[in-house]
């Protein structure tokens, strides 16, 4: 990649960041119904025909702040001992959260509790990308006859699905990494006492 191309990136993920935070500033303090394009260009900055050069519509911004929150994800999972079972492995990565992990938690959970129902697409389309970025790292970590069975795809379900587990058992939006990390033990030796072939569990 010449250095012009590179250039050019690099300005239009920084256009991106700019329309996407301003964007969440928006979202989290007005009904999203009552948000328009040329709502989201003037906070900006910018004007609504620049606004489509960076994304194709007002839900298309909301759903590149939900990805966002997700895309440290593969990386901490690639990161994390080869030896570790497949599910501590994900749930770990999932659970290793920043200061700024946090608050991107907090802002996005906030802003999907207040959506109409008409809008669960948008949560739909986030965790489609983000498993979509985590499984061809996941699948490192399994036999043919794992994936060929589909065990990646359980796995990844199964990790969201305690991580989303705790925060609603705590009453809260978000949630610490020690939580976490402590249902994971506790369901992860529930299921595998009731199936030894559980992945990640003791046969695996």
């Amino acid at each position: 990649m010449d250095f012009r191309t590179q250039t050019a990136l690099a300005r239009r993920e920084a256009g991106r960041d700019v329309i996407t935070a301003r964007a969440v500033e928006l979202f989290e303090s007005r009904d999203y119904d009552g948000i328009t394009v040329s709502d989201l260009a003037a906070a900006a900055e910018i004007s609504e025909r620049t606004f489509y050069r960076y994304f194709a519509s007002r839900d298309d911004v909301l759903i590149e702040f939900g990805v966002r929150g997700g895309s440290r994800i593969p990386d901490q999972l690639a990161a994390r001992p080869a030896d570790e079972p497949p599910l501590q492995a994900l749930i770990q990565a999932i659970a290793h959260r920043n200061a700024a992990a946090q608050e991107h938690s907090r802002a996005w959970n906030a802003i999907v509790a207040r959506l109409p129902a008409k809008y669960a697409f948008i949560g739909e389309a986030v965790g489609r990308n983000i498993k979509d970025r985590i499984v061809p790292v996941l699948r490192q970590r399994l036999s043919a006859e794992q994936i060929e069975r589909g065990d990646d795809v359980l796995l990844v379900g199964l990790a969201w699905t305690i991580v989303a587990s705790v925060a609603k058992a705590n009453h809260s939006t978000t949630y610490t990494e020690p939580l976490v990390l402590e249902a994971a033990a506790r369901a992860r030796a529930a299921f595998v006492a009731m199936d030894a072939n559980l992945p990640g569990g003791p046969r695996d």
